[in-house]
């Protein structure tokens, strides 16, 4: 009862397919009925040989057409073999036409010969009869994927008694060999049935004649040719019950019944309905029916993927006709979107892959509603709506919900995996901000590279005894008094370019005895090291690199570089992990698909940086790994010449693309279609060192800059250093739970002619409103703040967060304004 169930709701729910069948050149017979052909394929050619109507011999007739062709030919006939009905056929292992079987209707109770029939020669080869257990006429007959012939069931169809009954004879020809052999029998004994095989190591048995001929079977019996077993269950049962069908395998790996016989015993009705069984659902539906009715005909695939049907009997004394079929392949997703998290103002890109036969129509959905292409009410742009690829560009938070791809063809609808979107939304941007000179007044410059909550590291610039200008690690905490040189005691110097949890990782000089001008003196390397927010010093031990530098780390993991060279002087530096807390090593570089390679940054699973293409004319690329060199992927957006990545954090990552001869600031979310460009409206140049939260920070037009997403929304931090700095940049930035931003960079001073570290930091306001000092009070010096920044457009003055500075935004300042202070 399952079972019959589930066939019913298969076929009302299936794909019912829009594709028809076509009709064909009819076969050259002068009108005649070709019945009980057999079909085959070869060369670029679609064969029917054999049946009716004899030549003037009694010989069988073959005709062929090439694919796409409209004219038949007729080819040589079988040539002495005589009047033979009811064979069987296939394209053997040697490539060789066989026909086998088969009564002989002058001499009725013999069997046909077994036969290769060749396009030049005609009857050719004379081979192996099968046993003469096997029945004569109602076999069915099929090729298996090693092109071994098979013969199964058979006898005298509809017209059996128990005296005379159906076979479950069966036997296979291995071309080898020039042998028969003979298998395990049906299960189910049966004549007039379709056979097939399904490309997954079985053959299938379809429907027939029960064997003492007194019902149609809806019976599929499947034949495991890998172990040689049968079984009634593997397969769903027909919906109908069917004989005398063809069945043939379409390119797609469905099965189609066509044709044959239905209805009541010695009296049916012959079918145009074509039954399709899909393995990968495991039911039968519905196909399109043919023009004709027919049964006992030739049937074929074509190497051009149409099903090919020619001649049968029909109910009117049989048909010499032809039609072909090209069954569309229902939509297959290769590759679906998959859930992720991002940050308001990214770009979202789904890039999926669909297959399948004849004109596939795509529609995104979001939540189940179908998206339109262009400008959403809230401020994002959507293209790709109808498109494999989706990209929203300046997603905002009205963006996140549950995305699928429907795909539609002829043979039905196909719905991607769901992908969940959850887009995350930065802190407010303040208006004000304090600044602190980190320089320490020791040192002739100093940089500040990163941030993590009260701590700032860099570096500073000053003499030692032995050399000038050494560059110094160090650690801030806040102001410049603070500063602390954490150069190794044997030590010249180094920096600290990253800061996470208790890692600090960058580089020192590395002191070693070397021998010059005939004494041993000291020298030094610059190699990776980390130290802890005490300033405890460590460092990996590598062999074989001479030169390294640790760029970013997670606490855990430290990405950097190393570098070696040869004894021509050439350069060799790869991609590197040192894995903590004993440094285990890991080399990224992708081998042949780079010359060099660097890491910069990591984030989660992911690491970033860049690669050169391999030689000739190595080319920098923005690159990500995770956590295997073959894990490499290019990030280099399309079009670009030239790109790196600086920073990633949050799932962002920063850094340049270069198109023609303009370079860009950009962002990336992941992939290379993920780039959008950071450039502010009206700037010359913009550069991005650093992100976190959803933040990035640079400089443009040489004066440090904070956005927040997009070329649209930021804050330009070199407006708070004060007319002393000509320049500043931006490069590590810190969001703590308050919602307090911290941002550090450097800046230069016309007054001491040298760039020193800084210290931005969003100050905390008692309401938002409270724009101006004093603090915690709202006067006119808040009002006149606002007016300023809602009319130069700052990031700070859009309080609704919808990136238009309109009367909302008024409205809104002025209610906070009327609110007061706490």
């Amino acid at each position: 009862m399952i079972k019959r169930f589930a066939i019913i709701l298969a076929l009302t729910t299936g794909c019912a397919g829009a594709q028809t069948w076509e009709m064909l050149p009819s076969l050259p017979t002068g009108g005649a009925a070709k019945m009980s052909g057999v079909g085959a394929t070869l060369n670029g050619r679609i064969y029917v040989l054999g049946g009716t109507p004899w030549t003037g011999g009694g010989d069988g007739t073959v005709f062929s057409m090439p694919f796409g062709g409209s004219v038949w030919t007729e080819e040589l006939s079988f040539d002495g073999i005589g009047p033979v009905i009811s064979q069987g056929g296939g394209i053997d292992a040697l490539g060789r036409i066989l026909i086998f079987g088969g009564e002989d209707t002058e001499n009725p109770g013999d069997s046909g010969k077994t036969f290769e029939w060749d396009p030049q020669e005609g009857p050719w080869h004379t081979l192996a009869l099968r046993s003469t257990s096997a029945p004569l006429r109602n076999f069915a007959y099929c090729t298996d994927d090693a092109g071994r012939v098979y013969s199964l069931g058979g006898g005298p169809g509809e017209w059996a008694t128990s005296g005379n009954p159906n076979s479950n004879r069966v036997e296979r020809y291995v071309p080898q060999s020039n042998q028969w052999q003979v298998l395990t029998p049906l299960p189910v004994p049966c004549g007039a049935a379709a056979a097939v095989n399904d490309g997954l190591g079985h053959i299938l048995i379809i429907g027939g004649v029960s064997q003492t001929g007194d019902t149609r079977l809806t019976e599929v019996q499947q034949f495991d040719v890998g172990n040689g077993t049968w079984s009634t269950a593997a397969v769903p049962d027909l919906p109908v019950a069917v004989s005398e069908a063809r069945a043939v395998r379409d390119a797609n790996g469905k099965i189609h019944l066509i044709g044959g016989l239905s209805g009541p015993m010695r009296g049916g009705t012959t079918r145009r309905e074509v039954l399709v069984y899909d393995p990968a659902t495991q039911a039968w539906s519905s196909g399109p029916s043919m023009a004709m009715p027919r049964r006992g005909f030739a049937a074929t695939l074509g190497a051009d993927e149409y099903i090919y049907v020619m001649g049968g009997d029909n109910d009117s004394g049989g048909t010499n006709t032809a039609e072909r079929i090209r069954p569309s392949a229902c939509p297959v997703f290769n590759t679906h979107p998959t859930s992720t998290t991002i940050w308001r103002g990214s770009r979202l890109v789904f890039q999926t892959e669909v297959v399948g036969g004849g004109d596939i129509t795509l529609q995104w959905e979001r939540d189940a509603q179908p998206l339109a292409e262009g400008p959403t009410p809230h401020g994002s742009i959507i293209s790709g709506a109808q498109a494999t690829t989706l990209t929203l560009t300046n997603i905002q938070p009205e963006d996140g919900g549950i995305y699928r791809l429907v795909a539609v063809n002829a043979c039905g609808s196909r719905v991607s995996h769901e992908a969940v979107v959850t887009v995350r939304t930065q802190v407010p941007l303040p208006i004000t901000w304090s600044v602190i000179v980190l320089h320490p007044s020791y040192a002739e410059s100093s940089v500040a590279y990163d941030v993590e909550g009260d701590i700032q590291v860099g570096e500073a610039v000053y003499d030692t005894p032995e050399y000038t200008s050494i560059s110094h690690p160090t650690i801030w905490h806040g102001s410049a008094g603070s500063a602390w040189d954490v150069t190794p005691p044997d030590s010249q110097g180094g920096a600290i370019l990253a800061i996470s949890g208790d890692a600090l990782v960058g580089w020192w000089w590395r002191p070693f005895q070397c021998y010059v001008n005939g004494h041993w003196v000291t020298c030094y390397y610059q190699r990776a090291s980390t130290w802890n927010p005490a300033g405890m010093h460590s460092y990996p031990t590598e062999s074989g690199w001479e030169y390294h530098s640790m760029a970013d780390t997670d606490g855990a993991w430290h990405v950097g570089s190393v570098t070696t060279d040869d004894a021509s002087g050439n350069f060799y530096t790869h991609a590197y992990v040192w894995r903590g807390p004993t440094f285990s090593p890991l080399d990224l570089h992708p081998g042949s698909l780079a010359s060099k390679s660097g890491l910069t940054a990591i984030d989660g699973p992911h690491q970033f940086g860049w690669i050169h293409t391999p030689f000739p004319g190595p080319v920098q690329h923005a690159a990500m790994w995770t956590g295997t060199p073959s894990s490499f992927v290019d990030l280099q957006p399309v079009g670009a010449s030239r790109s790196s990545i600086a920073a990633a954090r949050d799932g962002q990552q920063v850094g340049f693309a270069q198109f023609g001869a303009t370079s860009v600031a950009g962002l990336w979310s992941g992939s290379p279609a993920s780039f959008v460009s950071l450039q502010p409206d009206g700037a010359n140049s913009a550069s991005v060192y650093g992100c976190g939260e959803g933040f990035q920070v640079g400089a443009a037009d040489g004066s440090a800059y904070l956005w927040a997403g997009s070329p649209t929304v930021g804050i330009d931090l070199g407006a708070w250093v004060g007319p002393e700095f000509l320049a500043s940049a931006a490069h590590g930035i810190d969001v703590t739970a308050d919602g307090t931003i911290s941002v550090v960079g450097s800046a230069y001073s016309a007054a001491t002619g040298r760039s020193q570290a800084i210290l931005w930091r969003s100050v905390q306001t008692c309401s938002p409103a409270d724009m101006a000092p004093p603090f915690g009070v709202l006067d006119f010096f808040d009002v006149s703040a606002y007016l300023s920044a809602f009319s130069s457009h700052q990031a700070g003055a859009d309080l609704n967060n919808d990136q238009a500075w309109d009367f909302f935004d008024v409205a809104a300042f002025l209610a906070y304004f009327s609110a007061g202070c706490p």
